[in-house]
């Protein structure tokens, strides 16, 4: 239930983007000098089919649009104290915001 209550449509520039074998992520600037944390995973079982091979196509500064969910965390610090944050999973793509270029066979070094 609590993903049905989760759930956006985000669309922004991509701020930082990095696309490795069995995931993708970086930074969607989403205006008012605010980012949020975006990820992809080969293996999520609410992806479409083929998004890992639209992500590839994506660059930093693509303006992308999607569907995903809200995944909150929670890391405890050295201190003691806890550090918490959201990221959005993406899992599906519009259709009409992938870049008509090829993938990307290797992964960009660095963000």
């Amino acid at each position: 239930m609590s993903e049905f209550i989760n759930r956006v449509i985000l669309s922004g520039k991509l701020r930082q983007w990095k696309i490795e074998d069995d995931r993708a992520y970086g930074l969607l600037d989403v205006g008012l000098k605010s980012a949020v944390n975006i990820t992809a995973h080969k293996d999520e079982e609410r992806a479409e089919k083929g998004l890992m091979e639209n992500l590839r196509k994506f660059d930093k500064g693509d303006t992308m649009t999607f569907k995903g969910f809200v995944r909150p965390w929670g890391q405890k610090q050295e201190n003691g104290e806890w550090k918490n944050g959201i990221e959005i999973r993406i899992c599906a793509l519009k259709p009409d915001c992938i870049p008509n270029r090829q993938a990307k066979q290797d992964a960009p070094d660095g963000w």
